[in-house]
């Protein structure tokens, strides 16, 4: 089964799809949940699937060697020809694949296909299997076609797949248009979900819900002022948490002082930040997608020393969030909006600067990633 869920941007997606896996986690004990998200400006093929696929690849790792006999199929290294990631696995590395070399590159993408398709039925009759991706909107149309292969219809793997996209994004994407719009009578059952924005009365309890000793008139302007985006009023809250006061001006038109948009708040709360994780967090976002710290800290001039103060400052304010495996320890921008904001307000002789230095560190750093340094 395939569930969408749908709004617009701020509207609380991705924590509503965690807060729905942190339960199931709870409640059963063998699911398997494997998580990806698609990013705008990252270019590789099968993008919508490619973070999605580091993650099925290190379940398999810490599979034992009996366990992944049960569920590697016979034509994976066709699968590890289209995601490299797959080769870390050295029964599959190790695996002939001579017959490979005399495909064409069709050939080789539906071997690749259908050996995804059977690891994931082999995958979904030993555990219950969730596979979830954010930021759909995304993908490519690459994407689209294998995830058609994995959902299509008789015998589907027996899984959930999960999907949240931004309601405004969805007529510009090719992946969207093919996925939910073509041969879906050929497809697993499907279900669209929308988040839409809270009315103004949630949006007040859930302004005070997160600062108890909020005035009424401050809760109401936020509330106001969030136009029903959860977001948008846990920004506005932290804001004021920092003594900044929200007022009305008349009883038909209600203002946040001299701050006209949320970029305007997220803005001034950088500002207010070192400028040491300031740099970091422009880096961050002109990246585009998850960094290495260390890339991080060398584009950004940051001394060794000093690194771990600086990321737990912008970890503290909810502006990056970190995401650690047993190769990476990676940074990436709490939300979409923060990256948004944070671009918007760069010169762009600023810009140029970044990314001339993000160049120099992935040079240096990850001389393996030609792709992403162009």
């Amino acid at each position: 089964m395939a569930v969408y869920i749908h709004g617009q941007s701020g509207m609380g997606k991705s924590a509503f799809i965690r807060y729905f896996l942190d339960k199931l986690q709870n409640q059963e004990k063998e699911l398997v949940i494997l998580t990806g998200r698609c990013y705008e400006h990252e270019f590789v093929p099968y993008k919508a699937l490619d973070s999605l696929m580091d993650s099925l690849a290190s379940y398999l790792s810490d599979l034992t060697k009996g366990e992944k006999a049960l569920i590697i199929p016979k034509d994976i290294n066709a699968l590890a020809r289209i995601f490299p990631v797959f080769n870390q696995i050295s029964e599959i590395s190790e695996a002939s694949s001579e017959l490979l070399d005399q495909l064409n590159f069709q050939q080789l993408r539906q071997r690749a296909f259908i050996a995804l398709r059977n690891l994931l039925i082999q995958l979904g009759k030993e555990k219950l299997l969730v596979l979830y991706v954010d930021d759909l909107q995304w993908g490519d149309s690459d994407s689209a076609i294998l995830l058609q292969e994995i959902l299509r219809i008789p015998n589907a793997p027996r899984l959930l797949f999960l999907a949240s996209y931004r309601s405004e994004d969805a007529l510009g994407s090719e992946l969207l248009q093919i996925l939910l719009h073509e041969d879906v009578d050929m497809l697993a059952q499907q279900q669209e979900i929308e988040l839409k924005a809270l009315s103004l009365e949630e949006s007040y309890k859930l302004a005070k819900t997160l600062l108890d000793d909020m005035s009424k008139e401050q809760a109401e302007v936020i509330a106001a002022e969030a136009g029903g985006s959860p977001f948008f009023i846990g920004e506005f809250v932290r804001y004021s948490q920092q003594g900044h006061n929200f007022t009305h001006t008349t009883a038909e038109k209600m203002v946040k002082n001299d701050l006209n948009s949320l970029d305007e708040v997220i803005q001034r709360n950088i500002k207010e930040l070192p400028e040491t994780a300031r740099n970091l967090l422009e880096i961050i976002a002109i990246a585009g997608q998850p960094i290495d710290r260390k890339i991080a800290k060398q584009a950004a001039n940051i001394k060794d020393e000093d690194q771990v103060v600086v990321i737990n400052v912008l970890r503290a304010n909810r502006l990056v969030r970190a995401k650690a495996s047993k190769q990476h320890y990676e940074l990436e921008l709490y939300h979409n909006r923060i990256k948004e904001a944070i671009v918007k307000s760069l010169a762009s002789q600023i810009i140029e600067s970044h990314h001339a230095n993000l160049a120099l560190a992935l040079e240096e750093l990850s001389g393996d990633d030609p792709q992403r340094l162009a």
